[in-house]
C-alpha cells in the first residue's frame, strides 16, 4: 500500500493533469513550430487577474530581448497575444527565436527593447520558434 501512495504522490507532482500546473504557460504554437512575422500566441495563467507579458529573443542576436504588447487574459485564465517575430514580413525568414511568458513583472514593461528576461512573479518555459 505504501508503494502506491508514493507512486501517486510522484505522479501528481510530475504531470499537470494530476497536480497543479505552472502559474503561466505557452500553449500554442508548440516548441519548434514555424511562425509568421505577426503571430498569435495562446497560453494559460493560474491567476486570471495577472498581467501577462511576452518577451522574444532572436537567437542571431542573443543580447536583444523584445517585450511585446501585453496579452489579453480572459476570466478563465486563458490568454492570447499577437507578437512580432523579426523586423518585417520580408526579413528574418528561417531565423530562430526564443519566447517566454511572464506574469506580473517586478518592474513595469513597455513594448520594445529590454535588458534581458525580466524579473517577474512567474515565468513560462522558454520555447524556440522558427520564422517562416
Amino acid at each position: 500500500m505504501k508503494s502506491w501512495i508514493v507512486i501517486v504522490a510522484l505522479l501528481s507532482t510530475a504531470h499537470p493533469i494530476w497536480g497543479q500546473s505552472t502559474p503561466v504557460s505557452l500553449l500554442t504554437p508548440a516548441d519548434g513550430a514555424t511562425v509568421v512575422h505577426l503571430q498569435r500566441l495562446t497560453g494559460q495563467v493560474s491567476d486570471p487577474e495577472a498581467r501577462v507579458w511576452l518577451v522574444i529573443r532572436p537567437l542571431e542576436a542573443p543580447q536583444e530581448f523584445w517585450a511585446q504588447p501585453p496579452a489579453t487574459v480572459r476570466n478563465t485564465g486563458f490568454w492570447t497575444a499577437t507578437v512580432y517575430f523579426g523586423r518585417s514580413p520580408q526579413l528574418d525568414s528561417g531565423k530562430h527565436f526564443e519566447v517566454r511568458a511572464f506574469i506580473n513583472p517586478s518592474k513595469p514593461l513597455k513594448p520594445g527593447l529590454v535588458s534581458g528576461w525580466p524579473d517577474a512573479e512567474a515565468r513560462s518555459e522558454v520555447i524556440e520558434l522558427i520564422r517562416r
